[in-house]
């Protein structure tokens, strides 16, 4: 059920993408940002289950770092960072 839920996640966010494109391009980053880290955060929780990753603490702030690690990772791999990820600008 949550592998749906993530793929319906990301249409949604690909039929979206391309009617934003009158919105300027700092809120679309700003969005677009958020977008990626919510995707990651619940493809993390998929991970630390599918894997059985032991957790010390709280399953949310596991989730949470390796969102955040891989949002690091992505943006030292990219030209523009975010700004890589928009389909208009």
């Amino acid at each position: 059920m949550r592998y749906f839920a993530v793929v319906a996640l990301l249409m949604a966010v690909s039929s979206q993408a391309a009617t934003v494109n009158d919105i300027d391009s700092d809120r679309i980053e700003f969005v677009i940002g958020n977008i990626v880290f919510v995707t990651l955060h619940e493809f993390s929780h998929l991970i630390i289950e599918d894997f059985d990753i032991p957790v010390l603490g709280n399953g949310e702030d596991a989730a949470d770092t390796l969102a955040a690690i891989s949002l690091i990772h992505m943006d030292r791999h990219t030209r523009n960072g975010i700004s890589d990820l928009l389909p208009c600008c």
